[in-house]
């Protein structure tokens, strides 16, 4: 016999009722009942309009789920959930790995919510089987159903490991949604992610098949924080509006464009097929969130039977502004749409799998090419229009085609290459050629890499007689051994017949007048610039131990190394701080290297510079005291900062009072 409201813990939690368990809630036996049955909870609802709330370590469900007759929410996890329910797994993941089967609104997690919020400090995964037994509609991998809810992985995945099959509004994530508020019904801050087979088995109708969602109409669209977008499994249907992402995909007030979808299953359907979105309606007051960005289809598209049409490599039907940024390798033109007023940019396709005229905007490039690393360089644009920060990359010699992320392309000539850079060695000599300075430059990315500065040897290659000059000669020689010796000859004046004034050819810049004249340090305040571009301010004129404050680097430069000294016209000064605000808000630097001699971080010193991932403290003057408030606030959230070894201890202290997320990393300098 089976019975609505059946749960492994809790068939029915209602009114103001709340579950809190600092551990894991877990059942491992099987589930059966009718409507509202689910492998923790059957149904979860609040009559009062008071929140109802689930908390727990984590949530997970081991049993297999079956809901039988004409009953409907069957969840591995939760069957219904409604009225303001909060579902918390505070530390881990909400998970199910039980087979789950029943006739409509089925989730491999939750088969049917209802303004409710469902969030995961952790992943929400699915590995179990979900499958609808009397091919019913509303069918998802996480979600069969979720109306005016929001499904939230703030710390991880929502990913589906297993096979789905349903008749209509099937999908890999979500079977459909519906969400009139403005915030997005599903987001992750890692990626959302389908990797099982969906089958839809109708013979009329609408199928609304999708690798992430089946049927999806809302405000604002899905999306991930920090990754992808990506289905992995082969999806089957013998109806129309099947896509490798979304079968029917509606957004009626985007505040961002589609971006970072990704498909490598196959996709086969009748009519209004597509490898990202079977039909995509993408509405904003903003042309551009309307668009399709940075996203790829590699599965094979199929149409099926007597009814085809509107069949796209990427989209079935697109009602939108652009799709630009992407490309496809199949035989189908990038859209089925007839009317594609609004174009496309920027798009590739393989010349070798074309089945379509060459007239439409999509560029074609050979499978050679794609292996080669150039579509992925120009998917990032090329001129004015290339990205800053790299969105395509690249393994190249494994990577058939671009991917989203990876390995960053870059160009040299008709060369193209990954983050191997190809150095060029320019060697700068002082105005005195006292010293000469080799440094990196990568002519495919332009990026600095190492750099040495040395005092040069002095000697003399020819006597100066009265008669005739005589020739000095400076000998730089490098430690490291990516440069070479470097020379520089001087003119040595002839010698003049004075018994009274002796020559001194040793002095190539004077050699008949000793000078013991010292030179005097510039003037407190003074704005001085060093070879390299940098900007500083002098702190202290003392003749013997000038010292200046460094205030900010030359624009637009990535790596920084704030040096022990500078040496300008001549005078040695010692770089005793870095200022406050010197790199605020700077979206540039990606690593900065800060010499022995530092003693004072201002505040904000570092504030907002969101792309730092490195940063090499090689001083162990630094005191809580000398470091300003705010000073690292806004770094990148995986940066690692290195110390000298003794400092471990007492620099994680006080970089932790500085501003910096717990994610960053300290560490000593090996």
């Amino acid at each position: 016999m089976y019975y609505n409201y059946t749960g492994g813990i809790a068939g029915k939690l209602g009114a103001t009722a709340a579950l809190k368990v600092i551990g894991e809630v877990r059942n491992t036996a099987e589930v059966s009942g009718s409507t509202y049955t689910g492998g923790i909870i059957g149904y979860l609802a609040s009559s009062s309009g008071d929140p109802i709330q689930i908390q727990a370590g984590s949530i997970l469900n081991t049993g297999n789920v079956t809901g039988s007759y004409a009953g409907n929410s069957i969840g591995g996890v939760i069957g219904y959930i409604t009225g303001k329910a909060e579902i918390s797994a505070m530390t881990g993941d909400i998970r199910n790995t039980g087979a789950v089967k029943g006739p409509s609104d089925i989730g491999g997690v939750f088969g049917s919510c209802n303004s409710s919020t469902v969030t995961a400090a952790g992943d929400i995964v699915n590995t179990g089987e979900v499958a609808s037994n009397l091919s019913g509609n509303e069918i998802g991998g996480i979600v069969g159903k979720l109306n005016e809810s929001q499904l939230i992985a703030v710390g991880g995945e929502i990913r589906n490991e297993s096979n789905v099959t349903g008749a209509t509004q099937v999908g890999g994530i979500a079977g459909r949604c519906d969400r009139n508020q403005t915030a997005s019904p599903i987001r992750a801050y890692g990626d959302i992610v389908n990797q099982g087979k969906l089958q839809g088995t109708i013979s009329s109708g609408s199928a609304s098949v999708g690798g992430i969602l089946g049927s999806f109409d809302c405000q604002e669209g899905i999306f991930s924080e920090t990754g992808v977008i990506k289905n992995e499994g082969d999806i089957t249907a013998n109806g129309t509006m099947v896509g490798g992402i979304g079968g029917d995909y509606a957004v009626q007030a985007s505040t961002k464009p589609v971006q970072k979808c990704i498909n490598t299953g196959s996709v086969t359907g009748t009519n209004n097929v597509g490898g990202l979105f079977g039909t995509a309606n993408l509405k904003s007051s903003t042309e551009e969130y309307k668009n399709i960005e940075n996203s790829y289809s590699t599965g094979s598209v199929t149409a099926s039977g007597e009814l085809q049409s509107k069949v796209g490599a990427l989209v079935g039907y697109y009602a939108g502004n652009k799709i630009k940024n992407s490309y496809h390798t199949s035989l189908y033109p990038i859209t089925g749409t007839a009317d594609e007023a609004n174009g496309v940019e920027n798009c590739y396709d393989i010349k070798e799998y074309r089945g379509v005229a060459e007239t439409e905007e999509v560029i074609s490039k050979t499978k050679a090419e794609f292996a080669s690393g150039e579509v992925a360089y120009l998917l990032d644009g090329t001129g004015e229009n290339r990205a800053e920060a790299p969105v395509w990359g690249q393994n190249i010699g494994t990577d058939e085609s671009p991917v989203l992320g990876g390995a960053a392309v870059y160009k040299d000539g008709d060369v193209y290459a990954n983050t191997e850079h190809t150095y060029d060695v320019a060697y700068t000599w002082s105005a005195d050629k006292k010293n000469c300075t080799a440094k990196q430059n990568c002519r495919l990315c332009g990026i600095e890499g190492a750099e040495e500065t040395v005092a040069a040897a002095y000697s003399i290659k020819k006597q100066a007689t009265e008669q005739a000059e005589g020739i000095g000669l400076y000998t730089a020689v490098f430690k490291k051994g990516l440069f070479t010796t470097q020379t520089a000859e001087v003119k040595i004046a002839k010698l003049t017949p004075k018994p009274s004034q002796p020559t001194n050819p040793s002095n190539p810049s004077n050699p008949t007048k000793p000078t013991n004249n010292k030179k005097k340090p510039a003037a407190k305040g003074t704005t001085l610039k060093d070879s390299k571009g940098a900007t500083y301010k002098v702190t202290g004129a003392k003749v013997k131990n000038p010292t200046v404050t460094y205030v900010k680097p030359k624009k637009n430069v990535k790596k920084v190394s704030i040096p022990a000294t500078i040496t300008v016209k001549g005078i040695k000064y010692q770089v005793t701080a870095v200022s406050k605000d010197a790199f605020k808000n700077n979206k540039k630097v990606t690593q900065v290297t800060i010499d022995k001699n530092v003693k004072n971080i201002g505040k904000n010193a570092f504030y907002g510079c969101k792309n730092l991932k490195k940063v090499i403290i090689k001083t162990t003057k630094l005191t809580k005291k000398t470091v300003g408030k705010n000073a690292f606030k806004g770094i990148h959230k995986k940066a690692t900062i290195k110390v000298p070894k003794k400092k471990l201890n007492a620099y994680k202290k006080l970089l932790k009072n500085s501003g910096m997320k717990k994610s960053v990393k300290v560490m000593k300098i090996k």
